[in-house]
Order: C-alpha cells, then structure tokens, then sequence
C-alpha cells in the first residue's frame, strides 16, 4: 500500500484528515475486504494504545520476527497444499495487517513514553521578557530564564517524573537525590537527567535546539523523530536541527562553556579562537563583528571577564594580539595581522 494511504490512515485516527482524504480513504476502504480490514485494524490500535499503561516497553522487534516466521511458514505449506491457496493468501495479509498493528501500537507507545504526562498541572508559569528571571521549582532545582523565554511548571513536582515546559532559553541546575527523572519537554524537544547543570536553548521558529553539559550527564531526545537521541557529557553540546520533516543530531566539544554568560555576567575564554569569541561577545553585548582578514578568526586567546565592559575587553586582545578594532555604532571592524 502507497505511503500517502498509510499517513492518510494515520490523519483520519487523530482526526486531522480533511473532508477530501476521507473521501478518498472510504473509496480505498470500500475497493477490497483487505482495505476495510487494515483500516479498522489500525483504528483499533490507535484507541487500545491510549489506555497501555504509560511505563510499558513494547518489544516490536520480536513480534515482527515472530509475525515473519509465521508467514515463511503459511508460504511453505502453500506449495504442499496449493488448493488452500487462496485462503492462505488471506492469512498472510492478515499476518502484515498484525504485523503493522502491532508496530502503529509500539510507535503510539513510544510516542506516550516520550511526550509529557497528560495528567501533570502547570499551574506556576515564569517569563522573563525584557529581564532575565530566577526561578526555584519545589525540588530545589535552580533555572535561569534569559530574555523573551517562558517556563511553566508544577507547584509540586510529585509523580514519577518531574517535568517542566519551556520556550527560549534557560540554565538548569536539577537538584540530586532523588530517583525522579528531571524532565524538560520543548516544543518538539525532550531532556532528561537526575541532577545535573545545563544550558538549553530552544526557539521553535529557528528549528535549531541546543544542549550543552555543565555538569553530570543530559539525554537530549528529538520529539519529531524518536531516532534521534544522544547522552550529552560535561563540555559536550548536542545540537538538534529541523528542516520540514528531516530532523539530525550532532555531539561535539563545546567552543567554550559562556553560554550562560547572560545569567552570570562572566565570560571566560580558553585557547578560545576568534570566531567563537567573537560569536559569544556578539551575544553578549548585542554587537556585530565584521572581519576583513578571515585569517584573524583562527588567532587564539585567553582571558577571564566579569563585570569588563565591552571596549575594555577589546582593548585587551588588541594590546596582546596586534588585532585592530573599530566600532561604528553596534558593528565593530577587525583589521590587523595578528600576531
């Protein structure tokens, strides 16, 4: 069956299909008794999947080997005995159809394991629109909300899980000692850990979401595909990026660790490149950096800032690096050798 039928399927059980597809889903469904059964086999699935108790791992894998066996098995006794062939025919699509519940199940399953417990109140929400905002949740938990970021989240974190929404950008510090997964539901993205520091930043409209480890390890999941998970290490950023329906997920080294710089005031650089630099002063100050000698982005520099003004700090580099700076407005132009 073509892959537009089986999303059309797929619509009709969540209510989504428009009058049009289900004009065409009833002329499918009316063409065969092999049509009609599919798609009341499905729409069943889809209802019983509600009701599977929210912890429950289904082993699709297995029950799509033992469903394989059994039609290997219908196809050989089909040449022993060819008279039975038309209703083994029947059996062996009943077998797919089986097949097919069986993963629509363990996909609605995995889709409740994932997205937020339906039965949890956000009854407390904190936004920081023009300032950032401190918050503390009832387990202890610290979050710093940076501007134009929303946070809602239970009075009491009781449950199996503590979960929490957010929208923007944040620093975590999860408090420990506790078996509840701490858990940070986006729009179209899921971070979990028992205690552990990290930075989030999440706008639904860049379709770039990006976690970086402080301390402790993070599991970063995409909500969009289930697929596309990693364990994020101290140091270490995942970032998950979004384009229409494709979605991917990198690991690297964090450049440097100032993205929190906003909550904290404090901007440190290690062997740092320029290019980074120059990217976490852009955030940081709200300027532009223009370069004219693309070389200078590989000079390297150290140096720890707190409460340094902008021009301060580039008085610094420029004093030690022989790289020149212009400010015209909020542009800054980098010229020099660099040395």
């Amino acid at each position: 069956m073509a892959t537009e039928m089986w999303d059309m399927i797929a619509k009709a059980a969540v209510g989504e299909a428009s009058s049009e597809e289900l004009e065409q889903l009833k002329a499918w469904e009316d063409a065969s008794w092999n049509n009609a059964f599919l798609r009341r086999e499905a729409h069943e699935a889809w209802k019983t999947s509600k009701d599977v108790p929210i912890h429950f791992k289904p082993d699709v894998n297995a029950a799509w080997s033992r469903l394989s066996a059994q039609i290997e098995q219908e196809d050989a006794s089909s040449t022993v005995v060819p008279v039975y062939t038309d209703m083994t025919k029947r059996n062996k699509w009943i077998l797919i159809t089986a097949a097919f519940v069986a993963l629509l199940l363990g996909i609605a399953l995995v889709i409740r394991l994932l997205m937020p417990d339906p039965d949890t109140v956000y009854d407390q929400i904190a936004e920081a629109n023009s300032n950032t905002q401190h918050v503390v949740l009832a387990d202890g938990t610290h979050v710093g909300l940076n501007h134009n970021s929303n946070l809602r989240y239970p009075s009491r974190l009781e449950g199996d899980i503590r979960q929490v929404k957010l929208h923007g950008e944040a620093f975590f510090d999860v408090a420990k000692g506790t078996d509840q997964p701490f858990v940070v539901y986006t729009k179209t993205t899921r971070t979990e850990t028992l205690g552990a520091s990290f930075h989030l930043v999440s706008y639904p409209r860049n379709g770039i979401h990006v976690l970086t480890a402080y301390t402790g390890k993070v599991r970063f999941s995409s909500l969009v595909d289930a697929d596309k998970k990693r364990v994020v290490k101290p140091g270490q950023e995942a970032i998950i990026a979004e384009e229409g329906t494709s979605v991917s997920i990198v690991t690297q080294k964090a450049a440097t660790m100032n993205h929190a710089a906003w909550q904290n005031g404090r901007l440190k650089f290690e062997q740092t490149p320029m290019k980074h630099i120059f990217k976490d002063l852009e955030k940081h100050f709200d300027v532009t950096f223009e370069v004219h000698d693309p070389p200078l982005l590989t000079q390297v520099w150290e140096g720890v800032y707190s409460t340094e003004s902008l021009e301060n700090i580039l008085n610094d580099i420029d004093h030690h690096t022989c790289i020149d700076f212009e400010k015209k407005g909020n542009v800054i132009i980098v010229t020099g050798k660099g040395c």
